[in-house]
C-alpha cells in the first residue's frame, strides 16, 4: 500500500468514525489524513480538511472554544485546490475565515460558496448528496433562506431518483425543518414520519432533532423534557453540538408559551458558543425574550 492509499484509508476510518459518533473523535483520523494527502492530492487534502471543520462544528462546545480555531488555522496551510475552484472549495474557505477571522470576515467567501453549490444542484446531484449535511447548516448561518430550501429540495429529490435510503431520511429532515420555519406543521411531521419509517427499514441510526424540534415549535408541554433527555443522549458521543439546540429550541418554546425569563435563560445558554446555523437563531430568541421580560438590554453571552 502506497502513501495516497495510507491516506485514503485514514480518511475512511475517519468518516466511519464521524458517522458512528458525530462529534470530535473523527478529528485525529482527518488531521492525520489530511497530512499524508497534502502533498499527494490536494483536492482530496482540501476536502478532508472542510470534513475536520464539520467533526469540530458537531462537537462543538465539548471541544471547547479553541476547537474550531485550531482546525480552521490547519486549514487553512493546506496547498491550493484546483482551478476554477470547486464549491467545495470555496466553502473551505469561507469557513476557515469564519471561523479563524470572524463572521463579517467569511461571510462573502459563505455567500459566494452557497451560490455555487445552488448552480451545482442540477449538475452534480453527488456533491449535493455529500456536501449537504454542512452547506445546509452554513446557509442557516449566513440567514440564506432561498439556499437552504433549494438545496434540500434538490437533495430529496435526488435521493427519490436514485434510490439513496441511507441519505433520504437527512435529506427529508433537513426539508422538515425548512417547513418547521415557514409555520408548516403539518408538512414538517409528514416527512418526519417518513424518515423515521425508512430508518426503521434500513436499521440506520435515528434522527432525533426535527422530532424535537417539532415539539418546540408546536409548543408541546413534554418538549422541554424531551429536548433535555435528547441532548444528554447526543453528549455521551461527543455532539456539543445538540446542546447549543437544545438551548435554543428551549427559547423557541418558552418565547411561544410567553414564559420570557425562561426563554431569556435559555437563548443566553444557546449563544454561550458560536454553533454555525444556530448561533444567530438563538439571538433572535434572546431579543424577543429580553423585550418579552422587561430585560432589552441583556448582552448575549461571549
Amino acid at each position: 500500500m502506497d502513501e495516497l492509499q495510507r491516506g485514503r484509508l485514514t480518511r475512511l476510518r475517519a468518516q466511519i468514525a464521524f458517522a458512528r459518533r458525530r462529534g470530535g473523535d473523527a478529528l485525529p483520523l482527518l488531521f492525520d489524513a489530511a497530512n499524508r494527502l497534502e502533498q499527494l492530492d490536494g483536492g482530496q487534502a482540501r476536502e478532508v480538511y472542510l470534513e475536520a471543520i464539520g467533526s469540530a462544528v458537531f462537537a462543538g462546545r465539548l471541544k471547547g472554544r479553541g476547537a474550531l480555531l485550531e482546525v480552521a488555522e490547519a486549514a487553512r496551510t493546506t496547498p491550493p485546490g484546483p482551478r476554477p475552484p470547486r464549491p467545495v472549495d470555496v466553502l473551505l474557505d469561507g469557513l476557515v475565515a469564519r471561523f479563524a477571522d470572524g463572521y463579517v470576515e467569511g461571510a462573502p467567501l459563505l455567500n459566494h460558496a452557497l451560490r455555487a453549490f445552488r448552480q451545482e444542484a442540477s449538475r452534480n446531484a453527488d456533491d449535493i448528496m455529500r456536501w449537504l449535511w454542512l452547506a445546509w447548516l452554513t446557509a442557516a448561518d449566513m440567514w440564506d433562506d432561498e439556499t437552504w430550501h433549494e438545496l434540500v429540495t434538490h437533495a430529496v429529490r435526488t435521493a427519490r431518483e436514485t434510490g439513496a435510503l441511507n441519505f433520504l431520511p437527512l435529506a427529508l429532515s433537513y426539508r422538515a425543518v425548512v417547513h418547521m420555519h415557514a409555520g408548516e406543521f403539518d408538512l414538517a411531521s409528514t416527512l418526519i414520519e417518513e424518515s423515521d419509517a425508512i430508518l426503521k427499514v434500513t436499521g440506520n441510526s435515528h434522527l432525533g432533532y426535527p422530532r424535537l424540534a417539532l415539539l418546540a415549535w408546536r409548543g408541546d408541554p413534554e418538549a422541554a423534557s424531551a429536548l433535555k433527555a435528547g441532548a444528554r443522549w447526543a453528549s455521551t458521543w461527543g455532539e456539543g453540538r445538540a446542546i447549543g439546540g437544545r438551548y435554543f429550541l428551549n427559547a423557541v418554546l418558552y418565547n411561544g408559551l410567553g414564559q420570557y425569563q425562561d426563554a431569556l435563560s435559555s437563548a443566553a445558554r444557546a449563544c454561550e458558543y458560536d454553533d454555525l446555523g444556530i448561533f444567530g437563531l438563538a439571538l433572535v430568541e434572546l431579543v424577543e425574550a429580553g423585550v418579552g421580560a422587561g430585560a432589552p438590554e441583556r448582552p448575549p453571552a461571549p
